[in-house]
């Protein structure tokens, strides 16, 4: 029984890193879209009122992301949660927060003054 929850939790956990890169990844997009308008019309030395319009759209998609980011951490830790409620606490299957590549150990200070 045991192992059958662990693998179930394994199939979700396959999933919900990549969905969360690909929010993660949509929102950097929306913001270099910002970005790059604004850019342009400066470089085409145009009116600037052209591209108003679509920052002011690309905007509401910035907020729609963000709500979504948050919504997709809400899911995290509902599903950290479930894992903890079916007797899966021993199990790794990623965390809520990233883990630094090179994160000190618990005997090194995380930042050194010189």
């Amino acid at each position: 029984m045991l192992n059958q929850r662990h693998a179930a939790a394994q199939k979700v956990a396959a999933h919900l890193m990549p969905a969360e890169d690909d929010l993660q990844n949509s929102i950097v997009r929306n913001a270099q879209l910002q970005i790059a308008i604004v850019e342009a019309r400066r470089e085409a030395n145009v009116p600037k009122d052209r591209g108003t319009e679509a920052l002011v759209h690309l905007a509401g998609v910035s907020q729609a992301l963000a709500k979504a980011w948050q919504g997709m951490i809400e899911a995290h830790l509902a599903l950290h949660e479930d894992q903890r409620l079916s007797g899966l606490g021993a199990f790794a299957y990623g965390d809520v927060t990233n883990t630094p590549k090179n994160a000190a150990s618990a005997d090194e200070p995380l930042l050194k003054i010189a």
